[in-house]
């Protein structure tokens, strides 16, 4: 059934018809936000895509802690990973993003501020 509305979903967004959280296009925008530092030991980076249908998964994950779709910056040095959204339909679509980026202490962090 889920298919069946994906698809009628997306032909009527097609024909202009419909558009709204439940009709996605494929593949899906995604986001880490924060994109851009200064980090710090602690922060939570979230993953997030303009489809609420979508999935998340995680892979070449260094320093970060992941809890469903939020990153953890577990430890200074360097990070980095990268979040897939898949959106789950007849023929499933998926986009990536990465970031790379360094996390510094909360106490060097607070000399930025």
């Amino acid at each position: 059934m889920l298919s069946t509305f994906l698809v009628f979903c997306y032909c009527a967004a097609l024909l202009g018809a419909i558009k709204d959280d439940f009709c996605t296009d494929c593949p899906p925008v995604v986001t880490i936000t924060p994109s851009d530092g200064p980090f710090a030991v602690g922060d939570e980076l979230t993953c997030t895509s303009d489809s609420a249908l979508s999935s998340y998964s995680f892979s070449e994950v260094t320093r970060a802690v992941i809890d469903g779709t939020v990153a953890t910056l577990s430890e200074e040095g360097s990070f980095s990973f990268t979040c897939t959204a898949t959106v789950a339909m007849d023929s499933p679509c998926s986009t990536s993003a990465s970031i790379i980026g360094t996390a510094i202490g909360k106490k060097q962090y607070s000399n930025y501020h």
